[in-house]
């Protein structure tokens, strides 16, 4: 009885040992037809290490059975061991499966200021991104991977916070606040487009650059962004645990503040403005809006005018705008405002209301979105716009796709993101020829790293011996991520308001 137990209970192990090397053979034959079919080469890689394993603990079992012992004294022990083999079999099996079945995606993130004052630059930014999306992927596809946007206000990213929202830009409910190495962390995220704000790049670009992300920024021009070493009038870009003495992993598009200001002083100079001639030099007020950019703007403005003019202008904190204007000492020739948001539009009311209506007043390309529905000023107004538009056929191409998807008009910003997001796309495209993106939001097999610098090399030899790209408002090559263009390009525009409804036309 006892030497039939024993037989039977040997002829039970090796059945469960046939079994369980039958149902891997299956599961791993069909999981890597899947993978041939669909060029899943990583998963294919982790079959082979899978199935390699599993044969190889049955392998040892088999060629030296001595090593199991006796069934008859130690079949308790062995029953044991069958499970943990069991156990270990699915452990390999079960992210198999998964892995079989998961969507190969490649991740881009969107930072943006989806729910404060900027909100109104926001949306055409992040409309003309999806719209670059819809006109270069096959159906949202770039070769066998689905390339999906991560859409995240950040309002809060200062203190590492952020919200993630949906296609509309609305935060998501089921998503609370997040931090932004959850986004940093996540191995699928190949790049990050964005920010608005230059105060908000200063703490994207430490994280980004430590997780070798390309954040590449359609509207982002405080110097010190990129010039980490050498700045001017600054004391915003105080970056925390970054070694400025490395390139980052930082990338935009628009001209620097200094470039601007350069051009719009260069502009009142040659042009007389109110009564007073060239040669007498003009007066200005600079308000800004205490933000990095604003500052950093004013101050580049300051210089300039200084330089240029041979007076020094005024700078003001903006707080309120008819109280602030009322306080001044003197009428400028022109008022300039160095700010985004709201900011621009309540002083240019403001000043209508102060004496100042005959007064010249400029200000960045925000101004733009809208708000001056009525000529009432008898002064020029001026936008400067950190880009060059040709209005050539791909910008007028570009110009009419948006109005029909959106039903209004692009601002500068949407434009530059339309451009943003093409060259990344091609970026992309071109590092998947050599490396494969990861397969899980997990690093399983320390892809991610070799992707994303493949990505950031590819941003570096754009039109500079790799990548061929001519975009709707210019031609670009990169330099310590700096956009800089060939040389018949202009990098500034400055447009006139019309007196017609949010009308503009370039003058300079």
């Amino acid at each position: 009885m006892q030497t039939l137990r024993s037989h039977f209970t040997l002829a039970t192990l090796k059945i469960a040992f046939f079994t369980i090397s039958l149902i891997i053979a299956a599961i791993a034959f069909f999981v890597g037809l899947f993978a041939i079919v669909n060029h899943r080469d990583t998963l294919l890689q982790i079959i082979f290490f899978s199935v390699t394993f599993g044969s190889f603990i049955f392998s040892i079992i088999t060629a030296f059975p001595q090593v199991v012992p006796p069934v008859q004294v130690f079949w308790r022990a062995l029953l044991y061991t069958i499970m943990v083999l069991i156990v270990l079999t699915a452990s390999c099996l079960i992210p198999l499966v998964t892995l079989a079945f998961q969507e190969p995606i490649i991740k881009i993130g969107v930072s943006l200021p989806f729910s404060s004052e900027d909100e109104p630059d926001a949306t055409p930014i992040f409309n003309a991104i999806q719209l670059a999306m819809r006109n270069v992927t096959d159906n949202g596809k770039l070769g066998n991977y689905t390339i999906r946007l991560v859409p995240f206000d950040d309002r809060d990213v200062e203190n590492n916070k952020v919200q993630r929202v949906d296609d509309n830009g609305k935060s998501i409910n089921n998503i609370g606040i997040e931090d932004f190495t959850n986004i940093t962390n996540d191995a699928q995220i190949a790049a990050i487009i964005g920010p608005f704000n230059s105060g908000k790049a200063i703490y994207e670009i430490p994280p980004t650059t430590k997780a070798s992300i390309a954040l590449f920024s359609p509207a982002t021009t405080a110097d010190c962004l990129t010039m980490l070493n050498n700045v001017k009038n600054d004391v915003a870009c105080q970056f925390k645990d970054l070694d400025k003495n490395k390139e980052t992993t930082f990338f935009r598009m628009p001209a620097p503040d200094s470039m601007r200001a350069e051009v719009l002083v260069n502009y009142f100079w040659k042009e007389k403005i109110g009564l007073r001639q060239r040669e007498a030099g003009k007066d200005a007020v600079i308000f800004n809006d205490r933000s990095v950019f604003g500052r950093n703007f004013a101050n580049q403005l300051r210089e300039v005018w200084k330089k240029k003019m041979q007076k020094d202008a005024i700078v003001v904190d903006l707080t309120n705008p008819q109280a602030d204007l009322k306080k001044l000492k003197t009428k400028p020739d022109v008022i300039l405002y160095a700010g985004t948001g709201s900011g621009s539009i309540q002083l240019y009311n403001a000043m209508k209301d102060t004496g100042y209506a005959d007064t010249a007043f400029a200000a960045s390309a925000t101004i733009m979105r809208g708000g001056l529905a009525d000529a009432s000023a008898r002064g020029d107004i001026y936008a400067a716009s950190p880009y060059n538009f040709e209005h050539s056929e791909e910008y007028n191409k570009f110009f009419a796709s948006y109005k029909t998807k959106y039903r209004n008009e692009p601002t500068p910003y949407s434009a530059s993101a339309y451009d943003t997001t093409r060259i990344l796309l091609k970026s992309i495209e071109k590092a998947m020829q050599f490396h494969n993106p990861p397969v899980a939001t997990l690093d399983i097999l320390s892809q991610a790293g070799p992707f994303r610098t493949t990505i950031i090399n590819n941003l570096r030899r754009v039109n500079n011996g790799g990548i061929d790209y001519t975009g709707i408002t210019g031609t670009y090559h990169f330099e310590h991520g700096d956009a800089k263009k060939s040389a018949h390009d202009q990098y500034i525009t400055i447009f006139k308001y019309t007196g017609k409804e949010n009308l503009w036309e370039p003058v300079s």
